[in-house]
């Protein structure tokens, strides 16, 4: 548990993305981009994400992701290896819901369900750009692009405790 959020073993994967689980086909080879002005070309993603959060004591916790949509109108599904539902989260222009196995709550705002369930994620936006190969700079995080053709994303948060860090693998649909 963080100060100024908590951490959800079954959500905080949103992250990723959300965060993810944020195309077309998830192992899409694409050069990087730098531009967050060019639009993404995929609209489902979907592999593995791993979350570490160097709390006290560490937390760690792994899921299997699919993300669809955009950073303004989206869901993602986290679910176990062997496809136990662990969270779905909804987002659009009226708000944000999350639904886990221990509950269902409805946000104003995608981030504020992001920060909910990890406490200092990175915006929404910033999530769908990194996803897209896009280096959008995000203040307090450092995301490595360099193995984003193989599929891979990881991004580690840098100024706020707890440090969290984030992996992501693409698989194929």
């Amino acid at each position: 548990m963080t100060a100024t959020g908590r951490w959800l073993p079954t959500a905080g994967v949103l992250f990723f993305a959300v965060l993810c689980t944020l195309l077309q086909t998830a192992c899409t080879t694409t050069t990087l981009k730098t531009s967050i002005n060019e639009p993404a070309t995929q609209s489902v993603w979907q592999g593995r994400i791993g979350i570490k959060v160097a709390s006290n004591p560490p937390q760690a916790f792994s899921a299997q992701f699919e993300l669809s949509g955009t950073s303004e109108e989206g869901n993602l599904a986290l679910s176990t290896p062997l496809g136990t539902s662990l969270a779905r989260m909804h987002w659009d222009a009226t708000g944000a819901s999350l639904r886990t196995t221990q509950e269902s709550t409805q946000f104003a705002t995608p981030d504020a369900m992001l920060q909910h369930s990890l406490a200092g994620a990175p915006p929404l936006s910033a999530l769908f750009s990194w996803l897209a190969g896009y280096d959008a700079a995000v203040p307090g995080w450092d995301v490595q692009l360099q193995d984003f053709a193989a599929g891979r994303i990881h991004a580690r948060q840098t100024k706020t405790a707890p440090g969290v860090d984030i992996s992501i693998v693409f698989e194929p649909r």
